[in-house]
């Protein structure tokens, strides 16, 4: 009975850390966000963790908060899209 219970606790622990923590994910944003423009490559490290956190929670805003903070990474560096 006691493995058994064991078991269980220790499936619901799993279940419950799989889960993408969207606070830290925003905060995350949001100190990118405001970085100094000398810290870009920063930006980029954080655009590509929101991205993949996002992705792998299933949390949908986070892709939109990873593209715009690529957006940000290239408009620091000065990298436009030709057309």
């Amino acid at each position: 009975m006691k493995l058994l219970s064991f078991f269980s606790l220790l499936l619901i622990n799993s279940a419950l850390h799989a889960q993408v923590d969207t606070v830290g994910l925003q905060r995350i944003y949001y100190r990118a966000m405001h970085l100094a423009e000398n810290k870009a490559d920063s930006i980029r490290y954080y655009a590509d963790y929101v991205g993949q956190a996002g992705k792998n929670g299933g949390w949908a805003p986070a892709t939109v908060m990873s593209q715009r903070l690529s957006g940000f990474y290239y408009e620091n560096r000065g990298i436009s899209a030709r057309r």
